[in-house]
């Protein structure tokens, strides 16, 4: 667990913040939850969700540019809705107050994928007009989570297992 904050993107408690972003944003697998942390207090401002997109493969077809572009989309609408607006005072920019964190939600393991991958093309530049960071790319399984940029992990906080549906009757009585 990380008690210093080196850097103001980075997280002084990763499994704190990541347990409260996960309850505020009532996680479960196949949902990317997208929350504004305050770089001062470290509290969550805001969290908001998207349906994860399945990973585009880079063979530059159409649909998958498409899909790109629309998480990109989604990302910059929710950046710009929940963090802080940059504005200019004078000859200079207010002070970066927030971080953006990004949360996977899924089942699997609890390593970095295409999946968590394909979220740091859709926040170039997303960021730029709010007075927050692009932080992190995390994921949340049954297993536990890790980072995607730092590559630290933990065991909680861990999303609860979907139980497997069996399509065969229970013949045993």
């Amino acid at each position: 667990m990380k008690t210093h904050n080196r850097n103001p993107w980075e997280l002084q408690d990763t499994e704190r913040t990541l347990s409260e972003i996960v309850r505020r944003g009532r996680a479960r697998a196949g949902v990317t939850l997208i929350a504004c942390i305050d770089n001062e207090s470290q509290e969550v401002r805001e969290v908001r969700k998207v349906m994860t997109p399945t990973p585009y493969r880079g063979d530059d077809d159409e649909d998958e540019y498409w899909a790109m572009d629309s998480l990109r989309g989604d990302v910059l609408a929710i950046a710009q809705e929940i963090a802080p607006e940059r504005t200019r005072d004078g000859g200079h920019w207010s002070p970066m107050v927030g971080t953006f964190v990004t949360v996977v939600c899924r089942e699997g393991r609890a390593v970095s994928t295409d999946v968590e991958w394909q979220f740091l093309p859709a926040w170039r530049y997303s960021n730029h007009f709010t007075a927050a960071f692009q932080g992190d790319i995390f994921v949340v399984t049954p297993h536990g989570w890790t980072s995607t940029l730092s590559e630290a992990s933990g065991r909680e906080p861990a999303l609860r297992s979907t139980p497997a549906v069996s399509l065969v009757p229970d013949l045993q009585n």
